[in-house]
């Protein structure tokens, strides 16, 4: 347990399954009345869990995460850092840094744009994320038949595009380690990141409808 955490009514952390391991909370954080914080999560830096919200065992959540009332995020789960998750989200995937996401099952809903500039983020960070974000989940004509986040994340580090660029690098190293295959059958993370409402539409033939961004 770090300092200067806020731990409010009826809140619940429990220890860990291990005796060799640890479930962890950061510094700064507030933690509202009724949560639940399971074993062995990995909590950073100065989140904010509003209340009745349930993290399953062995969930990561960076730092600086937004995450509304009423949310559930299964087992597993990785939520980078600087994510917002809307009131009452229901996260069966990773959901990556720096974005937004909403509704059961949580889909991605844009860049978290007002925490980025709250948090003193440059124009050129702000503006290399979101260039990777439509990279990943907005491509041009859609992107080449059958390919993934995943796989354009991995393209986009080899060609290192983005190699000076810290926060896209963060973000296409997210994207690329969440979809890996699991190594010597060790499941540490569910495998997946959230979807965008323009992927699935894709997939059913209809035309995309993403929430407005910055350009």
């Amino acid at each position: 347990m770090g300092s200067d955490n806020d731990i409010r009514e009826h809140a619940s952390i429990h220890r860990s399954s291990h005796p060799e391991l640890c479930t962890v909370v950061g510094d700064g954080n507030l933690i509202m009345g009724q949560v639940h914080v399971a074993h062995d999560v990995k909590m950073g830096h100065r989140n904010i869990v509003a209340n009745g919200t349930l993290l399953a065992g062995h969930v990561l959540l960076g730092d600086r995460v937004g995450i509304g009332g009423g949310c559930a995020v299964q087992q597993r789960c990785h939520v980078g850092s600087y994510a917002y998750l809307a009131g009452g989200s229901m996260v069966e995937r990773d959901v990556p840094p720096y974005v937004r996401v909403q509704g059961d099952r949580a889909k991605l809903r844009g860049i978290n744009t007002v925490l980025l500039q709250r948090c003193g983020f440059t124009e050129e960070d702000s503006r290399s994320i979101r260039k990777v974000y439509r990279a990943l989940w907005l491509p041009k004509d859609g992107g080449e038949p059958n390919s993934t986040p995943h796989a354009r994340a991995l393209a986009l580090l080899e060609s290192g595009e983005f190699a000076t660029l810290h926060h896209a690098q963060i973000l296409l190293q997210f994207v690329a380690e969440a979809c890996a295959p699991e190594q010597n059958g060790s499941r540490t993370r569910v495998g997946s990141v959230c979807r965008s409402m323009s992927e699935l539409q894709r997939e059913k033939g209809q035309i995309a409808h993403e929430p407005a961004m910055d350009k």
